[in-house]
């Protein structure tokens, strides 16, 4: 307790992810048992309630410990009854209270403050005015840049904040507008002399306009990439349908090119419907997609395969083994294997069909090669 200094008491409302001001005027939802005991209670008095921020917003039944030392006293200026059961309450803020000491009454808790707590921080009267002004003026310009940026905040805002003419009051209400964490909110409230307020608020804003500053120009840079991209397109698609309509487009002239050619290729027949599908599936894309290069090449690849072209094979096993022991050194595994399959394919001629070779191994190691090899042995 504060021994022989007056002493006031009243009702405790703490309150969860907000911080009240004095000279703000805020509506509360009021949901607690003890909040709303302590809200009756304010009622049936002066109407004076001490609110006060909890350090933990998870808290549900806080205590003492769970309370900010530094909170406000406020009057309640009107109560009602909302359909969810909870209470709404209108409450202005007065002035700062430094809580000495809490007590639980009933089913609410209330706090004894020292009188005058505001003044109780200890202002100083004879602050350099010059200096105040000065600090002043940058708050206004900083809170003005700050609410330009801020898509939350309306413009009205600024026309509220610069009538007020109170140094102390003005640090108080910018503090309520900016979208401040609970925890800056709070140390702006618990610092008691109004030039020490905006110096803390003004870097606080500061650093709220850098962010938002460094957001704008992402979400710019982002914006003008999207517009560009999309206006691109746009226009390509609009050229591309007139292009087609007039029949002197690329597009137009590429697609009866590509059937063209899948025409002349003469192939079999289920993969020449694969090759006109792919076709149509190209004609519908935008012509600078990835995924119309990919589909390109693949019509590309169908068509230029010698469907119909056929050499004679030489199966000539003497021959093979001749080139395959000329072109590799070693690999005699392999190239027996090779043999054995030739060998095969000699014997049973028309009988074997759809057989295959499968090479698997690293890079370097002759694949390839000797892919070239039995080309060259079979001519």
């Amino acid at each position: 307790m504060a021994g022989e200094q007056p002493v006031e008491r009243m009702p405790v409302l703490p309150v969860r992810d907000i911080v009240l001001f004095p000279g703000v005027i805020a509506p509360l939802f009021v949901g607690r048992p003890r909040s709303l005991k302590a809200l009756e209670e304010c009622m049936l008095k002066d109407k004076k309630v001490f609110i006060v921020a909890q350090r933990d917003m998870q808290v549900d039944e806080p205590g003492p410990e769970d309370f900010f030392t530094v909170g406000t006293v406020c009057q309640v200026l009107q109560m009602t009854r909302v359909p969810d059961g909870s209470t709404k309450a209108l409450v202005e803020g007065l002035y700062r209270g430094k809580a000495e000491d809490y007590t639980l009454e009933r089913d609410y808790y209330e706090v004894f403050l020292p009188e005058n707590g505001d003044q109780a921080e200890g202002r100083e009267e004879d602050d350099d005015e010059g200096q105040m002004e000065a600090l002043r003026r940058s708050a206004l310009e900083q809170f003005e840049h700050y609410v330009s940026l801020h898509p939350k905040i309306p413009n009205e805002v600024i026309a509220s904040v610069s009538s007020v003419d109170n140094t102390d009051q003005l640090a108080d209400i910018i503090a309520s507008h900016a979208l401040l964490k609970v925890d800056q909110k709070q140390r702006l409230l618990e610092i008691g002399t109004p030039e020490q307020r905006l110096e803390e608020l003004l870097k606080l804003l500061m650093g709220e306009v850098e962010i938002l500053e460094l957001e704008h120009n992402i979400h710019d840079r982002v914006r003008q990439e999207m517009e560009h991209s999309q206006r691109e397109y746009y226009l390509r698609e609009q050229l591309k349908i007139i292009q087609d309509e007039l029949g002197t487009g690329e597009g137009s002239s590429e697609i009866q090119e590509f059937k063209e050619h899948i025409k002349k290729a003469k192939m079999p027949k289920d993969v020449e419907r694969k090759a006109y599908k792919e076709t149509e599936r190209l004609s519908k894309m935008p012509g600078m997609s990835a995924e119309a290069t990919v589909v390109r090449t693949y019509i590309d690849w169908l068509t230029s395969l010698p469907w119909q072209k056929q050499s004679k094979d030489i199966l000539d096993i003497s021959r093979a083994q001749k080139v395959l022991n000329e072109d590799h050194y070693g690999l005699d595994e392999i190239k027996e294997r090779i043999l054995e399959f030739l060998a095969i394919r000699k014997q049973a001629r028309q009988g074997v069909k759809g057989q295959v070779l499968c090479f698997v191994g690293p890079p370097g190691v002759g694949k390839t090669s000797l892919g070239k090899s039995i080309a060259r042995a079979l001519n």
